[in-house]
């Protein structure tokens, strides 16, 4: 006899499993607020001792290497942040404000390699050295000077203050913000007049190299940002970028991918002239113009702006980008990167790295398959090594 439940025994199934999922979401958010706080405190400690030790911000503006080692405590505390996916709301807004601060935390660090060359300039006349970059009209980081000459790092909750007449967001674009939660960007405006004045940005090779030089590594007609980019990346002056190194700059100016997804392009775009995990100026030049065009393709298909796409948007945007590819691999595709479990939709940071991998396989089997057949003969010992770069990434 065919076992049939009761009433109660569905009605008690129902409250386990509701209760089940109450625990879920109770739990998740405060393991993901500890995580914030932990990052937090860290980043605490850091500001901390560079407001402690004055003689600190002249050995990182000496010491590339000293430099590199802060610059990458504050990546570790990024790729900690980008660990929590598929947030509460309220977990939601406060990584996005610990993000922030241990960004401007990361772009002081490097500005500090910069400051003896890039000053401020008074409308009298008076020179100073560079302020270190903020994100807001209220600076997380600011500098104060002595009649000494001695530069202090001072965090946001500290007493520091900025010299009348000097720009702290020079080399920052203005975007206005209001209070609240996640604080909301307005509309873009002029900024206030206090910030009408804009030095001329003026970069400098690294050391060994003229500027000539410098700018001849790149192929003609590269966009002058996409130099400047390289240079802010190219930390220890070597002429290419690591892994460390992308993917810093890229949390900086584009997005924050996953350690996963920039070896991935480091695989794919390295250049003959140079190991295979590092970048050099062409190669980083073509891998800019690819996302750039990648994160053109995703936005039209984005249509409602929530930074994802479904599947058949996912489809309609490899087409685009000249990928064909059958059913089932797009849904094995939307099954492994949609994060909220409803195998919907995918997004940017996850399109972007399933997008190198059909692309970079696609272009490897057209390697053993040149006259467009569909199929192709291939030994073990090749499969692997077409394969395998692709799974350990």
């Amino acid at each position: 006899m065919k076992y049939r439940r009761s009433k109660p025994h569905v009605a008690a199934t129902a409250i386990q499993a509701a209760y089940r999922g109450h625990l879920v979401r109770r739990t998740q958010p405060l393991k993901h607020l500890r995580i914030i706080r932990n990052v937090r405190i860290e980043l605490q400690r850091l500001e901390h001792q560079l407001a402690t030790d004055p003689r600190l911000f002249e050995t990182l503006r000496r010491d590339s290497t000293e430099r590199l080692k802060w610059s990458e405590g504050g990546m570790h505390l990024l790729l900690q942040l980008d660990s929590l996916q598929g947030l509460h709301p309220v977990v939601r807004d406060s990584r996005k404000s610990v993000t922030k601060d241990v960004i401007s935390y990361q772009e002081y660090i490097d500005s500090a390699g910069k400051g003896a060359h890039m000053p401020y300039v008074q409308p009298t006349g008076q020179t100073f050295p560079q302020a270190p970059p903020v994100h807001s009209q209220q600076s997380a980081y600011s500098t104060t000077s002595s009649a000494a000459g001695v530069y202090k790092y001072s965090p946001s909750h500290s007493q520091g203050s900025v010299q009348q007449g000097v720009n702290p967001q020079a080399h920052v674009p203005y975007v206005p913000t209001v209070p609240g939660r996640g604080e909301r960007p307005l509309s873009s405006g002029p900024p206030p007049s206090q910030y009408a004045a804009q030095p001329e940005k003026t970069y400098y090779p690294p050391q060994g190299l003229s500027r000539y030089d410098y700018d001849a590594r790149f192929p003609p007609g590269t966009e002058p940002d996409v130099i400047d980019l390289f240079r802010k990346a190219d930390v220890d002056g070597s002429g290419a970028i690591d892994t460390k190194e992308l993917q810093r700059i890229l949390s900086l100016k584009f997005f924050n991918f996953s350690r996963r997804t920039v070896r991935l392009m480091l695989h794919l775009f390295a250049d003959d002239t140079t190991i295979t995990s590092r970048l050099g100026p062409t190669a980083f030049m073509k891998l800019w113009r690819e996302l750039k065009k990648w994160q053109r393709t995703f936005k039209s298909f984005d249509h409602d702006g929530s930074g994802s796409i479904d599947l058949p948007e996912l489809r309609e945007a490899m087409l685009s980008l000249g990928i064909g590819v059958t059913p089932q691999v797009l849904q094995l595709l939307m099954f492994n990167y949609d994060r909220t479990g409803l195998n919907s939709s995918i997004a940017f940071g996850d399109f972007i790295e399933c997008g190198l991998i059909v692309k970079g396989l696609t272009e490897k089997f057209i390697l053993h398959d040149p006259e467009y057949t569909g199929a192709a003969r291939i030994d073990y010992q090749a499969f692997m090594m077409m394969v395998l770069p692709f799974i350990v990434a």
